[in-house]
């Protein structure tokens, strides 16, 4: 299938023109025309999907003292699974049904952390690390790094550290990291038995404290993160806040290198690391416009996924293909996938 198929999203909701340069190269957002702001500011809003549903996703995952088991996890711990998801696994869309998860946001803010992995001798597992927008940068697992132990440290985009020699550094370019990894698993014996002890020996660690012996300290409840699926998240949070969410996130979460021309077009409406949208510079008009972008880009997305025509399935089986897990410029197909099931595979682990 060509990427062209899919860079619809856009186009759909009428913002063709967001390739196009703004009326006026001030950063003014009142030297801009109505659809100017409007083309932007959708643009803008396809952009950030996975900024905002990975940092909410994280909150949801991670609000807990400790590990439950299938469910949640403090921030830089993992989440170990002891059975296969049924029908209320609800942290993975559409979750293999022969692995179980080992899960877990990071934060490398501060510390780089280490992973290490025991010899899982010839058993299929994969360990893939979503940056702050979806993308995986590594895929540590049987296909790409082999079965037997090993030690990887993961470090943050202004980590500057010396990598000791017997780690292989995984550089992400986000401070968040989501590692989203899976073991197979033959049966529920087999999953007891074999299984969860590899999981109990994945572990992860901050470098400073390598060596040493280590306890995690325990997470913290945070009463206000919403009960509400981060996809309704989205769907339900003013524009404005939206905007504001997400320039907070990217500023500990850098947007790519490549993202530095669309980046200069949001920048025009105040959408860009650390700026302020604010939503009172805008004439009336333009702002009742503005505040139905949320629902007008969810609402579209749900209506494809109804119809059913986003991928027609091959011989009953939908097909992830080039693109997937690694998207470069095509925002729109970022933010569709997202929606769709957040955490999607490498094409290559998918098979």
């Amino acid at each position: 299938m060509k990427k062209g198929m899919y860079s619809f999203l856009l186009f759909a909701l009428g913002i063709a023109s967001c390739n196009s340069k703004p009326d006026a190269t001030t950063s003014s957002a009142a030297a801009l025309s109505k659809d100017s702001v409007l083309a932007v500011a959708k643009a803008a809003f396809v952009y950030g999907v996975p900024l905002f549903l990975m940092d909410v996703t994280k909150k949801k995952l991670t609000n807990t003292v400790k590990m439950i088991p299938g469910a949640a996890a403090p921030i830089n711990q993992l989440i170990i699974s002891d059975a296969v998801p049924n029908a209320k696994f609800t942290s993975v869309v559409r979750p293999n049904a022969d692995t179980y998860y080992n899960t877990g946001f990071l934060d490398l803010t501060g510390d780089a952390l280490v992973l290490t992995v025991p010899n899982t001798h010839d058993r299929y597992y994969l360990l893939p690390m979503l940056d702050a927008y979806s993308n995986i940068f590594a895929s540590p697992g049987k296909r790409t790094t082999g079965t037997k132990a090993d030690t990887f440290l993961i470090t943050g985009p202004k980590w500057t550290g010396t990598v000791p020699p017997e780690m292989k550094e995984l550089k992400s370019p986000t401070n968040l990291v989501w590692l989203l990894g899976r073991i197979q698993v033959n049966s529920q014996a087999d999953g007891d038995k074999v299984v969860v002890p590899i999981e109990k020996q994945i572990k992860l660690t901050p470098l400073s404290a390598w060596g040493k012996s280590y306890t995690a300290p325990p997470g913290i409840v945070d009463s206000s993160v919403s009960k509400l699926s981060p996809n309704a998240q989205l769907a339900a949070m003013p524009i404005s806040d939206y905007f504001n969410y997400i320039n907070q996130l990217m500023v500990s979460n850098p947007p790519a290198a490549m993202d530095s021309s669309v980046l200069a077009k949001y920048t025009t409406i105040g959408v860009g690391p650390g700026l302020t949208f604010d939503l009172s510079s805008f004439d009336t008009a333009t702002q009742a416009s503005l505040k139905e972008i949320p629902m007008m880009v969810t609402n579209y997305i749900q209506e494809t996924l109804t119809k059913g025509n986003l991928v027609k399935p091959v011989n009953g089986w939908t097909i992830a293909y080039k693109g997937f897990g690694n998207y470069g410029t095509d925002y729109d197909l970022r933010a569709f996938v997202c929606y769709v099931g957040l955490g999607a595979n490498l094409p290559e682990d998918d098979v």
